[in-house]
């Protein structure tokens, strides 16, 4: 009920951000497999000076937080985001009001740190269901074997290979320690930020 309710738009009082919202576009499937990432000194993998979004086949207007909760709660952990989350907020919003300024365009109506706070803390919620879908396909240890197997097979679009992969990657949901250790994590998180 609270997810539809969510997704509905009613489950929480939106007075903060006079109820107008934020419109840009989004990826739509922002986990980090689907970014590029450039380095100035390919032997130092942690100061990447560049990064573009590929895959963009789920490409739509929408709320920038829920591009964010979606890739904060598929490809963080809970360590970088207790650490790191507000200083990274922090640097989109910064960098999103100075490509509105650079661009010439009005920045979106009370795009302000608390209100982006505010929304992203509305949006934890769909980063908890991406991750429930996402997680235990890509912390599946026979992730990269199933891939390649289905991408060399010409299927032709055979849903019985898709499912069939589907249900090969999740069958060990139950017993992947590291799955469930993110799974517990995140919803101590949601628990801790009042989101249920």
């Amino acid at each position: 009920e609270m997810i539809r309710s969510y997704l509905a738009g009613t489950s929480i009082d939106h007075k903060e951000d006079d109820d107008e919202p934020w419109l840009v576009s989004c990826h739509g499937d922002s986990w980090v497999n689907n970014m590029l990432f450039r380095y100035d000194d390919p032997a130092d993998k942690t100061c990447p000076t560049e990064m573009i979004f590929v895959d963009l086949q789920l490409y739509r207007e929408g709320c920038p937080t829920t591009d964010l909760a979606y890739m904060f709660y598929t490809s963080t952990t809970y360590e970088t985001r207790k650490e790191h989350l507000g200083s990274l907020l922090k640097l989109y919003h910064d960098h999103f009001l100075n490509y509105c300024n650079v661009l010439g365009v009005k920045p979106l109506k009370n795009f302000t740190m608390q209100s982006l706070l505010a929304r992203f803390n509305r949006a934890k919620i769909f980063g908890f269901i991406a991750a429930t879908m996402i997680l235990p396909i890509i912390l599946s240890s026979d992730c990269n074997k199933d891939l390649d197997t289905l991408e060399s097979k010409d299927n032709g679009g055979d849903d019985a290979d898709l499912s069939q992969l589907l249900k090969s990657l999740t069958a060990n949901t139950g017993t992947n320690p590291v799955l469930a250790q993110r799974f517990a994590e995140i919803i101590s998180e949601m628990v801790e930020s009042n989101v249920f």
